[in-house]
């Protein structure tokens, strides 16, 4: 049961970094999004 636990406790680690590491990509393409609209509006 505990060896049970502790791989579970490792997927979520896992999944929670690759969560984070997408989130950063989202954020980037975002940014540049953004670099490339706001001259347009202002």
């Amino acid at each position: 049961m505990k060896i049970k636990g502790t791989r579970k406790r490792k997927k979520f680690r896992r999944t929670v970094s690759v969560i984070n590491k997408s989130n950063l990509v989202i954020l980037n393409r975002f940014l540049r999004i953004l670099s490339w609209l706001l001259p347009g509006l202002l």
